[in-house]
């Protein structure tokens, strides 16, 4: 009996060490998209502001021009 406890507490251990892993794995996957979403982020923001500068440059060459009115 104790041989048959002992193996089952062999495999419990087992399979959670092999869960574990498992979640191991989805925690490293979770990581790197953060990760990658975060640097995403970063791109976007700089791609906006620099969207909104050569919106302003626009604003101000349009700005330049005076409608003759007829």
């Amino acid at each position: 009996m104790a041989a048959l406890t002992q193996g089952a507490s062999v495999q419990s251990v087992s399979e959670e060490m092999g869960t574990l892993t498992d979640n191991m794995e989805n925690i490293r996957s979770i990581s790197g998209m953060v990760e990658s979403n975060a640097a995403s982020a970063q791109e976007n923001a700089a791609i906006s502001a620099s969207l909104g500068e050569c919106a302003q440059s626009l604003m101000d060459t349009v700005a330049q021009f005076k409608l003759k009115q007829s």
